[in-house]
């Protein structure tokens, strides 16, 4: 074996050409420098690729808790176009943290249990301790490593040595008449600047990383550029356009949104909604929705749940333009309507001062509460509020199910008309809920304040409930008959 005439290896002499010839830091011969060259390439490109792939975020496309069962997630990463054992292998090692979800209870907080991989792209959380018993979902959000990648790394990377670098220096110096450890360190002369470039890149592929769309994120990217192609420029405005009486949505718009979304939304409530489709949309201007669309003087203000699903919402609310028979009703509906980003001002500091007030008082045609099999209106504070505004200033009240409007010969709804009734018959407007225990109690107040006691808010609700009630079962009672004298026949 060739060594050179002074072999202590210094750091930037590490390379001889023959018996008493100087060190040199690159030996002469091209193919030899170019073959440590390819090694050290491969090794920090795999190396590299292996890091950005375990930090990437995985971005949530869709999740669900599961009774009792956890979290299902489906996400989207780079992380999923890998073999699958080594899906699972990785998703058996490390950990997740949870953030941008929207759940209280899993953003940026320490889950506990290790992450079920169900398939590449799928993956299951175990139950966690603040879990709530009710569903929810979400399409917004990611997941990053938080412990157990470093190992795994390390591993890897000692792995990848081994395997690469050490036999492509056993080669070199086997061809050159070298020391193996003159090789090892003319290796190093490659591999050091290249890892340097790759960490001054990195900031850059986890930009373009993150930057990678989901398919509810596209969607919202395509609705607005839609929106864009509309020249709202030329719909005069009026000169209170930002008065709620002015944030009508048309049944034409919020059908078209349901079309377009209905494929994210499924069978979710408006919590699923607002949270992952309404708040993206907006919120680059920080305005409503309806402020996208330039709203329009409103026609019916919608009274309703959030816990509804939003499909029924809008069948509700297309059986209610066919009631009316108008081309072009338009309604407000606070989850649009109202600026999400500020709800603070929309709600205000006392009850009439709240855009739902205001509506109810700019003379509006009509309200209309949006019922579904478990009559959940019924069970809000703010619901009955604007149920006892709208009695006050004698708005017409109509109940709207997916079957149509209660109390109109058309309309057959025996299933929540009963339910109604039995709610109706124990209801108490003190056991009723708001998502704000301020907004409810500043409710109790005014209907104290105007009535005396919220009792007889609930005999006002009663009575109001009943009429339409009586003639919806008679209706019920007259197709019933008419079915049997058929069948007989």
């Amino acid at each position: 074996m060739v060594v050179c005439s002074s072999c202590f290896l210094p750091v930037r002499e590490a390379w001889s050409e023959g018996t008493g010839d100087p060190c040199v830091a690159l030996p002469v011969q091209a193919e030899l420098w170019l073959l440590l060259l390819l090694a050290a390439v491969v090794f920090v490109l795999l190396a590299a690729t292996a890091f950005e792939v375990l930090w990437a975020p995985l971005a949530v496309v869709d999740a669900h808790t599961l009774e009792g069962e956890g979290l299902l997630v489906t996400v989207q990463g780079p992380v999923c176009h890998l073999p699958k054992l080594l899906v699972n292998y990785i998703r058996s090692e490390v950990s997740y943290d949870f953030h941008g979800t929207g759940f209280s209870w899993l953003d940026s907080k320490k889950t506990t249990g290790k992450v079920k991989s169900l398939r590449r792209c799928k993956l299951q959380l175990p139950l966690q301790p603040e879990q709530p018993p009710y569903t929810c979902a979400t399409s917004k959000g990611f997941l990053r490593v938080n412990s157990g990648y470093k190992k795994m790394l390390l591993q890897f990377w000692i792995l990848l040595c081994l395997l690469l670098l050490v036999p492509t220096v056993l080669v070199v110096a086997s061809l050159s008449k070298n020391g193996p450890w003159h090789v090892l360190v003319t290796e190093g002369y490659f591999v050091l600047p290249l890892v340097v470039c790759a960490a001054l890149l990195h900031p850059v592929v986890a930009w373009l990383l993150r930057r990678q769309r989901t398919p509810l994120q596209e969607a919202c990217r395509e609705y607005l550029s839609e929106l864009s192609s509309f020249s709202l420029a030329t719909i005069p405005a009026a000169e209170d356009q930002d008065h709620p009486r002015n944030q009508g949505l048309s049944m034409h718009a919020l059908q078209h949104f349901w079309e377009h979304f209905k494929r994210f939304v499924l069978e979710r409530n408006m919590h699923f909604v607002v949270a992952n489709i309404v708040e993206p949309l907006t919120e680059k201007r920080q305005t409503s929705f309806v402020s996208l669309l330039q709203g329009k003087p409103v026609s019916y203000f919608v009274s309703h749940s959030w816990a509804t699903p939003f499909q029924h919402f809008v069948q509700c609310l297309q059986r209610h333009t066919a009631f009316t028979g108008a081309l072009e009703p338009t309604y407000w509906i606070c989850s649009f309507a109202n600026n999400q980003w500020d709800i603070a001002k929309e709600i205000g500091t006392d009850v009439l001062d709240s855009a739902f007030a205001k509506v109810l008082q700019s003379g509006v045609q009509g309200v209309v509460m949006v019922l579904d099999q478990q009559v959940q209106p019924f069970t809000r504070v703010w619901c009955l509020f604007e149920l006892f505004l709208s009695s006050k200033r004698a708005l017409q009240v109509v109940f709207a199910t997916d079957c149509g409007i209660l109390g109109d010969e058309l309309c057959d709804s025996v299933g929540v008309a009963l339910e109604l009734g039995r709610r109706i018959s124990c209801l108490q407007v003190e056991r009723c809920q708001a998502s704000s225990e301020l907004d409810k109690q500043r409710i109790f107040a005014h209907i104290r304040g105007e009535l005396g006691s919220l009792e007889r808010m609930d005999g006002k609700i009663k009575d109001m409930v009943r009429d339409m009630l009586r003639r919806n079962l008679q209706h019920a009672r007259t197709s019933t008959a008419t079915l049997r004298q058929q069948l007989e026949q």
